[in-house]
């Protein structure tokens, strides 16, 4: 029996190149790494996908655990101490 592949991501890759490969020099052409118009649009487009008013991006996984942490404490955590966590993250 051969071995099942659980994401082929140069398969995909291939598949996709064309376009990959044009949105990755559209970037490079404009410069905008952080932030560029690209981002606002996944974020859009995340948001009408999933049926969420609203949808932020980050830089990895750990970022979103703390910023679905920090969310969940809002309501229920003083303004104070929240102003202190974010002291010391900075």
């Amino acid at each position: 029996m051969g071995e099942i592949k659980f994401v082929d991501l140069k398969y995909q890759y291939q598949i996709l190149q064309s376009r990959i490969d044009k949105a990755i020099q559209k970037v490079l052409d404009h410069g905008q790494y952080i932030q560029g118009p690209e981002v606002f649009e996944l974020e859009v487009k995340l948001a009408t996908y999933s049926g969420a008013k609203y949808c932020v991006s980050c830089s990895s996984g750990t970022d979103a655990l703390l910023m679905s942490l920090l969310a969940s404490m809002y309501l229920s955590v003083p303004v104070q101490l929240l102003q202190k966590i974010f002291q010391i993250l900075q």
